[in-house]
């Protein structure tokens, strides 16, 4: 048997999009958590937030929600309370916004700022109800307005880059239509 009777198969440009869209997401993981996204005014970006919307909005609905578990996972592995609460948020984000495009909405720069502003703002939202204002904190509101809010602005300036940079890597493994 020699080398040349060996069979290697071919990897479709569909999986090579997804296998570096899963590399996207641990990359982003760990620079985000290793001190090289800026924190103006100790603002912090919800960054793996535009991530999984924009993928889920060129992958549509189950990888959408399957991306979203994994931007999720390893958003609550450096969580100061790994609960599972971003895994499960970002999993109906990208299972809801992968609908949403498949249906309803064009996948461009404005659609993928107002999912990513709604998401980050219902995943702040959500965050601060539950574990602030539920605990009853004082100075709950002051937190809203000086961390979340801000935080769900900031977050959108990654937005545009992701989709810059998503919308490149889907333009170039995208496959060629055969004619018949």
């Amino acid at each position: 048997m020699n080398l040349k009777d060996i069979k290697i198969p071919e990897i479709s440009l569909h999986s090579k999009r997804r296998i570096i869209f899963a590399l996207l997401i641990f990359a982003v993981a760990v620079f985000s958590k290793s001190g090289f996204v800026l924190r103006p005014f100790s603002v912090s970006p919800m960054i793996m937030v535009p991530l999984s919307v924009i993928i889920a909005l060129y992958e549509k609905s189950i990888p959408g929600m399957a991306f979203g578990i994994l931007c999720g996972a390893l958003w609550d592995l450096t969580a100061a309370t790994p609960d599972g609460f971003y895994t499960v948020l970002l999993a109906v984000a990208g299972f809801v916004c992968g609908s949403l495009s498949t249906f309803f909405v064009r996948t461009n720069l404005f659609s993928s700022l107002l999912l990513t502003f709604f998401t980050a703002g219902g995943c702040s939202l959500m965050h601060w109800g539950l574990f602030y204002l539920r605990k009853g904190y004082d100075g709950a509101f002051g937190v809203l307005f000086g961390h979340y809010l801000p935080s769900v602005l900031y977050t959108l300036v990654f937005s545009t880059i992701f989709y810059y940079v998503i919308d490149y890597i889907v333009k170039h493994t995208k496959e060629k239509k055969k004619l018949l």
